[in-house]
């Protein structure tokens, strides 16, 4: 399992459409992937998880991936949260 921690970039937070581009991305790829944020942990499987995760513009935030494409799935993830 690896993790990296990035700080939400886009100005209205992970809205529904970053939620959704978030579950696209993580069904791409075998290995399972989660997000942490105030405590809290959800797997991207779900966008109505995502959104009720309230992350915020500039939120640190934890994603982890673990599986056979584990570094792929992290950085198609975390290049999402900090795209603008």
């Amino acid at each position: 399992m690896i993790s990296r921690t990035v700080t939400v970039a886009d100005p209205q937070g992970v809205h529904a459409l970053v939620a959704h581009r978030l579950c696209q991305a993580a069904g791409e790829f075998s290995s399972s992937i989660w997000i942490m944020a105030s405590g809290r942990r959800c797997s991207l499987v779900n966008p109505i998880e995502i959104l009720a995760m309230g992350m915020s513009f500039g939120s640190a935030v934890t994603v982890l991936a673990d599986g056979l494409d584990e570094a792929d799935a992290l950085a198609a993830v975390c290049g999402l949260l900090t795209e603008s």
